[in-house]
């Protein structure tokens, strides 16, 4: 192992002693890095159609005010974070080695971010509908995302899902072993963050828990070894213009190594939805457990899949409809004949398959 990784391992062990690392097993931590790419959008959709981890350089995402000059972006982000939310808001803000919870107002979050004296992290401070939303163009992140642009689903149900919301953290804060629901999106702007992420169930099996789906006391039960041996474990250092996808499936802990501002998001693409609606259905879930609720999703997926019909290929392309057909056409031949029966025996899903597959031979090869 390199100086300048071993310096590093020894600092996030400080952070959390589950981190620690054995000698012997350096070599696999290098190979189980996973390294930032060039930004295209048919990468994207292919590693999310795959359910894979992507890690790329962009897309570009604009904050007013700020062409080219990482001081200025600084300054514009912290002064939305100050004034572009109602004068009450105050965010569920973790604080501390023993990340205790507490609501903090936001001038009084940038304060402490920016002295760096206190460990803390905040990462539901929700910008839909709020003036904040105006200081970043998040169109690069939601253009894709079937939820936000289905005028249905977004008037009823946008708040319990769908979301895009700042992410701010400072140096040494950990964020314990968890999944999401959705697939996501992280784009940092400001600092940096070393994400260690694996398969959940995959994990679960050898032992590793999860806060949101375990009973957890005090730390989700964590170490590099059973790490290490898992096939699908990855970790990377995402820092700024880069923007992680990383599907739902992906339990993850993530560590802050200099003072962050970023920006996440859930979503539901076309790409990503049979293997979210599929994961959903055949493993549970933990915010989407109202049959209602996954019936919308399922009926936003069918609507915007008809309404591409009889759109131009550029739009076709910019949903990446083919890659969802694709994803349909492989299901067909490989999925099991006990899960093919669970799934195809709810309604839903049925129409959803039947709806996707039926233009199965535009998809395109495998990227």
């Amino acid at each position: 192992m390199t100086k300048s990784l071993t310096v590093l391992w020894d600092w996030l062990t400080e952070c959390d002693p589950t981190l620690r690392l054995r000698p012997r097993e350096a070599a696999l931590l290098k190979q189980k890095r996973l390294h930032c790419t060039s930004f295209e959008t048919a990468k994207a959709f292919a590693r999310i159609c795959a359910g894979q981890i992507a890690l790329f350089d962009g897309p570009l995402v604009r904050v007013v005010d700020s062409p080219g000059d990482p001081e200025q972006l600084r300054r514009s982000l912290l002064n939305g974070l100050k004034h572009g939310f109602p004068r009450k808001t105050r965010a569920r803000t973790q604080v501390g080695r023993r990340r205790n919870r507490r609501y903090l107002k936001l001038p009084e979050l940038v304060e402490r971010w920016e002295t760096g004296k206190s460990i803390l992290s905040v990462t539901d401070l929700h910008i839909r509908g709020t003036r904040f939303e105006q200081v970043i163009d998040t169109a690069p992140l939601s253009n894709f995302n079937v939820l936000c642009n289905d005028s249905e689903f977004a008037t009823e149900f946008i708040d319990k899902i769908e979301m895009m919301t700042m992410v701010v953290s400072a140096r040494g804060n950990v964020t314990d072993s968890h999944t999401d629901d959705c697939d996501g999106t992280n784009h940092c702007f400001v600092g940096r963050k070393i994400w260690l992420a694996w398969d959940r169930l995959e994990g679960q099996k050898r032992g590793l828990q999860d806060t949101t789906r375990d009973d957890i006391y005090d730390q989700a039960r964590f170490d590099m070894a059973t790490y290490l041996s898992l096939p699908s474990a990855k970790w990377f250092i995402v820092k700024p213009g880069e923007t992680l996808f990383l599907p739902g499936s992906f339990a993850h802990k993530v560590i802050t190594l200099e003072p962050y501002i970023g920006v996440g998001s859930f979503n539901v693409t076309l790409p990503g939805a049979l293997g979210t609606l599929s994961r959903w259905h055949l493993h549970g879930t933990t915010d989407v457990h109202r049959k209602d609720l996954l019936e919308k999703i399922t009926s936003a997926i069918i609507r915007r899949v008809l309404l591409l019909r009889g759109a131009s290929r550029k739009s076709r392309e910019a949903w990446g409809l083919a890659y969802m057909q694709r994803a349909v056409a492989q299901w067909r031949r490989r999925q099991p004949d006990e899960a093919k029966q669970r799934l195809l025996s709810d309604t839903g899903f049925r129409s959803f398959i039947d709806v996707a597959g039926e233009s199965e031979s535009h998809a395109p090869e495998a990227v």
